[in-house]
């Protein structure tokens, strides 16, 4: 399972390595896999493929239009990416076990470890930041605050995603991406309703947006039940419903995209779901 990952400063010359205490005052977490202990990885180079840039939408204003000039990754090139990333801090994490002021060939190498763990995690972050503006053109406002709030989701999206369930970063980055944004716009009118503002700029996403958690389940029946649910469930089912029904505020999301999320396929989700509702309204008899 993938864990909380650290989010490591920039490294530069000009800046100069970290030092023995700001190491040992680091949280190194990876997402595990089998393949760090092969040396092929360590040595591996990322997969060729054709240099494919994203569509530029039309409206895009053109200030954000050099967000566009990565190149899309291969899907070949992003599992690379994202084990070699985690391996790279996997190496710097087993380096400083047993590490000591004096060992200054180990403190090098653990910097140039985590050096390259976030470049890789910016290369993985420009290459998607299409998705950041997808979905942040939808709120009304300043986009480019939309857009510094999606690249937060988009940034630990990275870190926390485990390419050995074979699913798509897009997908994963997605739901993060949309989660946070309408979490945000909710914190807004919530602010906005216990300290009104008269004359403000700020617009907001029409309520038929939000409101669309209205349009969750199939039926009103299911979205009853759901909610019930949710108060005698934890974990993966919770997270399973919410993201199915859009109980969050999100829009709902289909089998396929929670199988996607959860390493499961769509099948099993299904089953998950017409378990839990079979469970409650047995209970509620």
């Amino acid at each position: 399972m993938p864990r909380r990952a650290v989010r490591f400063r920039i490294l530069s010359p000009e800046r100069g390595f970290m030092t023995f205490d700001e190491i040992m005052g680091l949280k190194i977490e990876f997402v595990d896999n089998p393949e760090f202990n092969k040396t092929i990885l360590t040595s591996a180079q990322m997969p060729e493929g054709k240099s494919v840039l994203p569509r530029v939408p039309k409206e895009l204003p053109e200030e954000l239009r050099h967000l566009y000039r990565v190149p899309l990754l291969t899907r070949e090139q992003e599992i690379y990416l994202f084990q070699r990333m985690n391996c790279v801090k996997f190496l710097a994490a087993q380096l400083r076990v047993g590490l000591r002021p004096h060992y200054k060939s180990r403190i090098k190498y653990i910097n140039l470890y985590l050096t390259e763990a976030v470049g890789i995690r910016n290369l993985i972050v420009e290459s998607n930041l299409r998705l950041v503006v997808h979905f942040a053109k939808r709120f009304l406002g300043n986009i480019h605050d939309w857009i510094s709030e999606g690249n937060l989701a988009l940034i630990r999206a990275v870190e926390l995603f485990d390419c050995g369930k074979g699913n798509k970063f897009s997908t994963y980055a997605s739901y993060a991406i949309k989660n946070r944004l309408l979490n945000a716009l909710r914190m807004m009118r919530r602010r906005e309703k216990r300290y009104p503002i008269e004359d403000s700029n700020i617009e907001y996403l029409p309520d038929r947006i939000i409101g669309e958690a209205e349009k969750c389940a199939s039926t009103r029946e299911a979205k009853e039940i759901a909610n019930k649910m949710l108060q005698t469930v934890s974990g993966r089912e919770r997270d399973i419903l919410v993201a199915r029904y859009g109980l969050d505020g999100n829009d709902p999301m289909t089998l396929a995209e929670i199988g996607d999320i959860y390493g499961i396929t769509k099948e099993r989700v299904r089953q998950i779901l017409k378990s839990l509702t079979l469970e409650l309204r047995n209970a509620l008899v």
